[in-house]
C-alpha cells in the first residue's frame, strides 16, 4: 500500500515541481521549461510478459505527465531495432541480454519487476531529466549518419570507454519479495543457483560409491587425493557447462525460433515424463542398470590400480563422463 502511495506522490510531484519552477523564473524561460519533453526509450519483445507490463505503466504516466514521450522499439521481430539496441548498448558501454530495457537521458533499467521497484526508478529518472536535465542517449545514437570506410585510414585519439555503472537488479522472489539481485555476492548467487537446481543423481551415487571404495584404503594420502580429484574435476565440469551456457543464450536470445525450439522441447517432455508416469505409477524404474555396472566397475578398477597416475587420470576422466 505504501509503494502505491509513493508511485501517486511522485506522479503528483513532478508536475508540481515544473509549476514552482516556472513561476519563479523569466517568463522566457518558463516557456522554455514547460515546452521541454522527456523521452522515455523502451526496447521490448512481442510477447514479453514483464515489457506488456511496463508499457501499461508508461501509458498511465503518459497521460498524468503529457510532457513525457514514449518511444517504442520491437527488437525480437525487427532487426532494426535489434541493431539500434546493440548500438546504444555499445554507447552506454553494457552488453544488453534482455528486455524491456528502457533509456531515459543516459540512464537505464534492464527488466521491470513491479510499479512499486522498477516504475518508482524510472519516475526518478524522468523527475531528474526535468529538473537537472539530461543528455538524450538513443537520440543522438540514431541522428549519426552511418559510418563510410575511407581507402587511407586517419588517426586519430582514442576515445575513453564509458564505464558501465551498476544499476538495480530487483527481482519479486518468492517468500523473499523484491530483492536486488545486483547486491548479492556470487558465493551466495552460487549456493542459490546450487539449491535451485539441486544434484546430480548420477554424479552423487558415483561418489558415494568412490568414498565406500576409498575408505578401505590404507594411503590416507591416496584416499583425499582421489577423493579430492573427483570432487573438483566434477565442479569444473559444471563451471565449464555454466560458462558455455551463458554465453550460448546470450548469444541466441534474441533469436524467435530459437525460443520457440526449446519451449517446443520442454513441452514436449513434460508431456512424455507425465505419461511415463501415467503407465508406471507402481514406483521408480532403474534404467540402463549394465552401464551403471560398468561405471562402478571402473571406479573399482582405478582406485585399486597401483599406477597412482593412472588411478588419478582415470577418476577426473570418470567425473567428466558422469
Amino acid at each position: 500500500m505504501l509503494k502505491r502511495v509513493a508511485i501517486i506522490i511522485c506522479l503528483v510531484v513532478i508536475p508540481l515541481l515544473i509549476q514552482q519552477k516556472t513561476s519563479l523564473v523569466k517568463p522566457a524561460l518558463a516557456q522554455a521549461i514547460q515546452e521541454k519533453t522527456v523521452t522515455v526509450h523502451l526496447f521490448w519483445g512481442e510477447g514479453c510478459p514483464h515489457c506488456a507490463k511496463e508499457k501499461l505503466f508508461l501509458e498511465s504516466v503518459r497521460q498524468k505527465l503529457p510532457f513525457v514521450q514514449i518511444q517504442e522499439y520491437e527488437v525480437w521481430y525487427n532487426s532494426k531495432n535489434r541493431d539500434l539496441l546493440k548500438k546504444v548498448g555499445d554507447e552506454l558501454g553494457l552488453t544488453i541480454s534482455g528486455v524491456p530495457f528502457t533509456v531515459i537521458g543516459s540512464n537505464y533499467t534492464v527488466g521491470y519487476a513491479s510499479d512499486e521497484t522498477s516504475g518508482i526508478e524510472l519516475l526518478g529518472y524522468i523527475n531528474s531529466c526535468v529538473t537537472q536535465g539530461c543528455t538524450d542517449v538513443v537520440t543522438e545514437v540514431i541522428s549519426r549518419p552511418p559510418l563510410i570506410p575511407t581507402p587511407q585510414p586517419t588517426v586519430s585519439p582514442t576515445p575513453k570507454p564509458a564505464e558501465p555503472k551498476t544499476e538495480p537488479k530487483i527481482l519479486d522472489i518468492p517468500l523473499f519479495g523484491p530483492t536486488d539481485i545486483s547486491n548479492m555476492s556470487l558465493p551466495l548467487l552460487a549456493i542459490v543457483i546450487g539449491t535451485l537446481d539441486g544434484f546430480n543423481p548420477c554424479a552423487m551415487w558415483a561418489l558415494l560409491f568412490l568414498i565406500s571404495l576409498l575408505v578401505n584404503l590404507k594411503d590416507k594420502r591416496r584416499m583425499w587425493l582421489l577423493g579430492g580429484a573427483f570432487i573438483v574435476a566434477s565442479a569444473l565440469v559444471y563451471f565449464i557447462f555454466m560458462s558455455a551456457w551463458l554465453n550460448i543464450l546470450l548469444f541466441i536470445g534474441f533469436i524467435v525460433w530459437v525460443r520457440v525450439a526449446i519451449a517446443a522441447f520442454a513441452v514436449a517432455a513434460g508431456v512424455f515424463n507425465l505419461n511415463k508416469y501415467r503407465l508406471y505409477q507402481t514406483g521408480c524404474i532403474v534404467e540402463e542398470s549394465e552401464s551403471r555396472k560398468k561405471t562402478f566397475a571402473k571406479l573399482k578398477s582405478f582406485t585399486t590400480n597401483k599406477n597412482f597416475v593412472v588411478a588419478l587420470a582415470g577418476i577426473i576422466g570418470l567425473a567428466f563422463a558422469v
